[in-house]
């Protein structure tokens, strides 16, 4: 992990310095509540999704194919698989605040997620949240044609993920050698981000993940308790950086 740099911890008229600050979050259940890929499956399989996802929590296959699987067992509208699923999607408390706060003073923020891209970026739209790189599937096909969850093409390959499935590809290819990366998930597909995040806010299934393999993590309730923890890194100048070093980058 790079030392903090000789800077000071606020700048801006006090805003605090969080140019080295890199946070990267899943969507579904994660930012969301509650996992909207699920919540529409459940309204339209019954409990027919829940064997492929017994079958990826056993390793047997991965997570990637275990949502290709969940997806075929729709037989509604693309369109509506999509508005159904940004319906569902009610946003853990505080994560706007927490948006707020991180975009202005400086640091980068990317949601990689398995979800539905327009379905996210429809998310982002009704709640008018601060612009973000986002990382997310495409939904094809419909009626009269299997669907198709595309993954984003940053994706990387990791013997647990699969070919072209792990979102650690995404990571690699964004950090900066001395950001000092936050990591917030949930589930199997994010713990090759955990590994080597520098803080990891975690829940569900990604916190017992964690447990198992000796990663330290916060556990993640409200986006309004993860905002405490990193402002007063913040303050402390854990995140400040040297932002005209970094653009010339």
């Amino acid at each position: 992990m790079a030392g903090m740099p000789e800077t000071h911890a606020s700048s801006d008229g006090g805003r605090p310095d969080l140019s080295r600050l890199f946070v990267v979050l899943d969507f579904d259940g994660t930012i969301t509540q509650t996992d909207c890929n699920e919540v529409v499956l459940r309204r339209h399989t019954g409990t027919a999704w829940y064997v492929f996802e017994q079958a990826a929590r056993r390793r047997e296959i991965s997570h990637a194919e275990c949502l290709q699987r969940q997806i075929r067992l729709l037989h509604i509208p693309r369109r509506q698989v999509l508005r159904e699923f940004a319906a569902a999607a009610v946003l853990r408390p505080g994560f706007a605040g927490f948006l707020r706060w991180l975009v202005p003073g400086g640091g980068r923020a990317a949601v990689i997620s398995v979800g539905f891209r327009e379905g996210i970026e429809e998310v982002w739209r009704r709640e008018a949240l601060p612009p973000v790189d986002l990382f997310a599937s495409e939904l094809r096909g419909g009626p009269g044609e299997r669907f198709e969850v595309v993954l984003h093409p940053a994706y990387g390959a990791c013997s647990t993920c699969g070919p072209g499935a792990c979102k650690a590809g995404v990571l690699e290819a964004r950090r900066l050698p001395d950001d000092v990366v936050v990591v917030f998930g949930d589930g199997i597909s994010d713990l090759c981000l955990a590994r080597p995040a520098d803080v990891v806010f975690a829940r569900a299934h990604l916190a017992q993940l964690c447990q198992e393999e000796g990663i330290s993590w916060h556990s993640l309730d409200t986006f309004s308790d993860a905002h405490a923890v990193l402002a007063a890194l913040a303050s402390a100048g854990r995140f400040a950086g040297r932002p005209s070093e970094r653009r010339r980058r």
